[in-house]
């Protein structure tokens, strides 16, 4: 895996989450954002400013982040 694991990538999302000792529980829906065109979607479809600031509340690995960070001024 490299330094900073792709989080659209199923094999390092996989890798970083047993690095975490973490595992989804799916009775309770948990699961993870990958697909580059979903997150890339939702982050255009927020229509962020870049002279807004941004509060993103929610579990996750930062797939999200990655996309909404570079549209905002925080």
């Amino acid at each position: 895996m490299s330094e900073e694991p792709r989080l659209t990538s199923p094999k390092e999302v996989r890798a970083l989450l047993a690095q975490l000792g973490h595992r989804p529980n799916k009775g309770l829906g948990q699961n993870y954002l990958i697909d580059a065109n979903i997150l890339d979607i939702i982050a255009n479809t927020a229509d962020i400013q870049p002279n807004e600031a941004v509060l993103e509340i929610g579990p996750g690995l930062g797939a999200l982040t990655e996309r909404i960070l570079p549209k905002a001024k925080s």
